[in-house]
């Protein structure tokens, strides 16, 4: 069986169907939660762009936990910080659970916001579930340049999977293997990267601002090709961006 054919098969016995992502209608055409995507959730500075992406990043891990199904996700959150996001976190937690809205803003105690002994109680109730959820995602705080991420991301994939090489000569007749492919060990598995957001990772030594996004995008696009990696990049549009597209 050639290799297109045997994916068309894996097609038709329900491999590609995906994990959930919170939605109904739009997986029409989005398709659920797949390996090896790339997507792209713009938008103005305060559209909801992080909401929208962990909100389908918290329903792929319960999917996939109430499935048994191997869900890595590495997330570099360099626009808000870990207490922001345990406490938004948190609110939806809560909320899902209880149909009880209590705020991030609450649950941290800005200004005269105070939480009452009932909210307390199930802030206190709900507190395992998200360390519990926290503890299956690998965290990065602090803004990493191009080559890191490209660098952090072969590490990663290079131990769940194995290398296909082709020996070739070099320039200066020397035998080396190039590297052809990779076939990970756990199919079945999902490694997703979140990225929020793209522009404020850290600048390589000598590049613009938008060469550094095009390296980012290229590297992702590489990653996802070779490893079949899942990735959610989140990008802020400016005003001058949102003008063209209405005008």
């Amino acid at each position: 069986m050639t290799q297109f054919k045997q994916r068309i098969e894996q097609g038709l016995s329900g491999e590609y169907t995906g994990l959930a992502n919170g939605f109904d209608r739009i997986n029409k055409y989005i398709y659920n939660i797949q390996r090896g995507c790339y997507t792209l959730i713009g938008g103005l500075s305060g559209s909801s762009k992080t909401t929208l992406c962990d909100f389908i990043l918290l329903n792929g891990l319960q999917d996939a936990q109430a499935k048994g199904i191997p869900f890595n996700v590495t997330y570099y959150s360099w626009e808000i910080d870990e207490v922001s996001k345990k406490a938004n976190w948190l609110s939806v937690l809560i909320y899902n659970k209880y149909d009880r809205v209590i705020s991030p803003q609450t649950i941290k105690g800005l200004g005269d916001s105070r939480l009452t002994e009932e909210e307390q109680e199930i802030v206190y109730d709900t507190l395992p579930e998200l360390e519990e959820l926290f503890s299956k995602i690998t965290w990065h705080w602090t803004p990493v340049n191009p080559t890191g991420l490209y660098s952090e991301w072969w590490k990663t994939m290079s131990d769940k999977g194995k290398f296909t090489t082709i020996p070739y000569i070099d320039d200066d007749g020397n035998p080396k293997d190039r590297i052809t492919g990779w076939t990970a060990y756990n199919k079945e598995e999902y490694n997703i990267v979140v990225l929020d957001h793209l522009a404020l990772g850290k600048i390589e030594r000598g590049f613009t601002l938008k060469q550094n996004i095009d390296k980012i995008s290229e590297y992702i696009v590489g990653c996802r090709n070779m490893f079949n990696m899942t990735f959610y990049i989140v990008a802020q549009f400016n005003q001058g961006f949102h003008k063209k597209i209405t005008n």
